[in-house]
Order: C-alpha cells, then structure tokens, then sequence
C-alpha cells in the first residue's frame, strides 16, 4: 500500500484529500474492500506557533502541516470478524 499512488480526491492552495480503495484478506479469508481518505492540510506560522505552544523568529523559514487520516470498511464483509487466527477460522 505504502508504495502505491493515493488519488487526488480534493485540493485547494492549503490542503489536500487523498483516497485510496483496497482490498485486503483477513485471518480467515473473508475479503474486505477497505478506503483510505487522507487529510493534510499545511500551517501557517500563527496556527503552528499556537499548536506547539511556542513562538519563533520571524527569521526562521519552515514548513509544517497536520493529516488525518480515515480508515473505513467499504464493503458488506464486517471488518472486525476474526482478526485473529483461532480453531473457529476452520
């Protein structure tokens, strides 16, 4: 997953959303379509100064953003049935 491309979902000059759509097995085979959004969204100096609590120089140049990102079941097969390998995956 980490090496394959997110889709540009939304975007504006501060932030943008990504998506990604995937399908993954769980320990006793069921498929599950799972979706990815994520949020990020770059800061301006007031809103990292307050966040951190800190203040900086007017000098100093960086960059700094916040994400959130969502994992949701997109499909029918509930996410959480079975997780772990037991006698019952039998």
């Amino acid at each position: 997953m980490n090496t394959e491309p997110f889709e540009i979902f939304n975007s504006s000059s501060s932030n943008v959303t990504l998506r990604k759509e995937f399908k993954i097995m769980n320990a006793c085979d069921p498929e599950v379509s799972v979706g990815i959004d994520r949020y990020v969204q770059r800061l301006n100096k007031e809103h990292f100064e307050e966040s951190i609590g800190m203040e900086f120089k007017s000098s100093l140049s960086f960059v700094a953003y916040d994400s959130e990102n969502i994992l949701e079941n997109r499909g029918q097969t509930p996410f959480l049935v079975n997780l772990i390998q037991d006698e019952s995956c039998d």
